[in-house]
């Protein structure tokens, strides 16, 4: 389940004090022949939960599903008041491996929306389906067989969504996010930001993986590729490019992630003063991004409970209560580390665990209205902590801004809230930093005549930042004269382009540097063109600081 934070965004931490979650769930079967898939789970306006599924083989693979779950007729340990929908088949169920992904509910339009494996997706309302057949669902298809990932509602009404595989033959299906309301808008190419018109290989299958929406209906998602094709928290805003933010600090030598490929992030979720937090599968951490001031804050899985060890963080997901909660896959299959996190985001980060069973572990998570937390497990049951949400009676007066907008989210008055019906029982653990680091924003990226970068100011609103960037001369081009001589005398490499841009602390804005009259002489006669791209600010008393400097090659089509 993905719940976007203008959701949760409407509730600050609740006036009770936090705590433990139930200590024992309630397990629902799932009749002979049907199954849960991993990534999706949601509750619909009616109190409903809904999941990814799957039904009995059409073709040779399981029929991709939706599953139903209505609570006033369920029972645990039985599987009455479970249904089953079979999703519309986007190609021939023949070919290759198909499944339910991830599924979510969005009050504003009162809609289901779906994504699958093969490039299926589609919408519904809940109450037009009838268990066993497709019919009320509309569908649609993406070309490239790209399998979809995650889904979180938009404000507006309509998905966002992630396109998880990637394409490396033009036009380069996947790798990027979509926007989906029965047509679909889909954001740039990972490998081709920046006005690229060409693939680039560093960036290529950077795998996004987990979505949410934060209160302004800005997306955020993870990337969850380990190596440098990926590893990055990041939102969009529109145009050409996402922001992107690398783990920080780097904990490897080659790879921030330690890691030359594998799952490395893998889900995002929206805090209501805005924090994005996200889980670190490969380094069993699991963090939190302040979108203003681009701090990024580590936790390890042991120093919540050793016992914990070999857990690996999976999915989390924001409460309609503003607490967060994260499951936890065992390493080994058996292995320690099998739990739910709940986490509760304020100043001061607290965490309290459900320890499973070692027999299966949690796969998707979501929460209801109605203060239950529902997660699908791996040997096909639907799973429930009881009364374990806080319920809201009032929203703040402001649910903050949250995003990219400078910010970093806003700080509002808690609402009234009601403790949950199981209250908590174990003192909560108070959540030491692993490591703090400040994120930064994605390397410059060449275009047709022009650098694209990302300024950030950081430090508080006061703050003034002052980059003068420019684009200079790096070697010599054949019918040009260069200021970058072979011999012995040195001379001072020519300006190509410059530019100068001004922010306040917290802020952040996409520069486009291009080549003066000069350059586009000369990258016109060569169709290449070597330079150096440096950026340096202006510091109090007229010293300068150098920020950037890499040796970039501008290309002419």
């Amino acid at each position: 389940m993905r719940r976007s934070a203008w959701i949760a965004g409407l509730v600050m931490l609740c006036a009770w004090a936090p705590g433990a979650a139930a200590a024992t769930p309630d397990y629902y079967t799932f009749p002979a022949g049907y199954g849960v898939d991993d990534w999706g789970v949601t509750a619909d306006g009616a109190g409903n939960v809904w999941f990814t599924a799957k039904s009995p083989s059409h073709g040779q693979q399981p029929t991709p599903s939706l599953g139903r779950l209505i609570p006033a007729q369920a029972s645990p340990g039985t599987s009455d008041g479970i249904a089953f929908f079979p999703l519309p088949d986007p190609a021939d169920v023949n070919c290759c491996a198909n499944q339910a992904r991830g599924v979510t509910f969005n009050p504003a339009d009162g809609k289901l929306y779906y994504v699958r494996d093969d490039g299926g997706l589609g919408s519904a309302l809940p109450a037009a389906l009838t268990p066993g057949s497709s019919d009320g669902f509309t569908s649609s298809t993406l070309p490239g067989n790209v399998d979809l990932w995650d889904v979180a509602p938009a404000p507006q009404g309509g998905a966002w969504l992630t396109e998880h595989s990637a394409g490396n033959v033009a036009p380069y299906y996947g790798d990027r996010i979509a926007y989906y309301d029965g047509a679909v808008s889909e954001g740039p190419n990972i490998a081709m930001q920046g006005g690229a018109s060409t693939l680039s290989g560093s960036r290529y299958d950077a795998k996004p993986s987990g979505i949410a929406v934060d209160s302004i209906g800005r997306p955020w998602f993870v990337e969850e590729d380990a190596s440098d094709h990926g590893y990055r928290v990041a939102s969009y805003g529109g145009g050409g490019s996402y922001d992107e933010y690398m783990i920080s600090p780097c904990e490897g030598t080659t790879y921030c992630s330690g890691s030359s490929g594998g799952q490395g992030l893998t889900d995002v979720a929206i805090a209501p003063d805005g924090g994005v937090w996200f889980t670190n599968y490969l380094n069993k951490k699991f963090g939190r991004l302040d979108p203003g001031s681009h701090q990024m804050v580590q936790y390890t899985v042991a120093s919540i409970d050793p016992s914990l060890v070999g857990g690996q963080p999976w999915h989390i997901v924001a409460a309609p209560d503003g607490t967060l909660w994260m499951t936890l896959r065992p390493s080994s299959y058996a292995g320690p580390g099998n739990a739910i996190v709940r986490i509760v985001p304020s100043a001061t980060p607290t965490a309290t665990v459900t320890k499973l069973t070692t027999e299966a572990f949690a796969l998707g998570i979501g929460a209801d209205d109605a203060g239950n937390i529902w997660f699908g497990t791996s040997d096909n049951k639907l799973g429930r902590l009881a009364g374990v949400v806080g319920a809201v009676v009032a929203p703040p007066a402001d649910p903050g801004t949250g995003g990219d907008t400078g910010g970093g989210g806003g700080s509002a008055a808690p609402p009234a809230a009601v403790a949950p019906v199981n209250p908590p029982t174990t003192p909560p653990v108070v959540l030491v930093p692993a490591t703090v680091g400040t994120a930064t924003l994605t390397p410059p990226q060449t275009g047709n005549g022009a650098i694209n970068a990302n300024q950030v100011c950081a430090g508080p609103p006061a703050a003034r930042c002052s980059l003068i960037y420019l684009i200079k001369e790096h070697e010599y081009v054949t019918g040009f004269p260069s200021s970058v001589s072979t011999k012995k005398r040195k001379h001072q490499p020519r300006v190509l382009g410059t530019k100068t841009v001004t922010l306040s602390g917290g802020q952040s804005a996409k520069v486009s540097v291009k080549l003066n009259a000069l350059g586009k002489r000369i990258l016109k006669g060569k169709h290449k063109l070597v330079v150096v791209f440096s950026a340096t600010q202006k510091l109090a008393g007229g010293k300068t600081k150098s920020i950037i400097k890499k040796t970039l090659t501008l290309r002419s089509h």
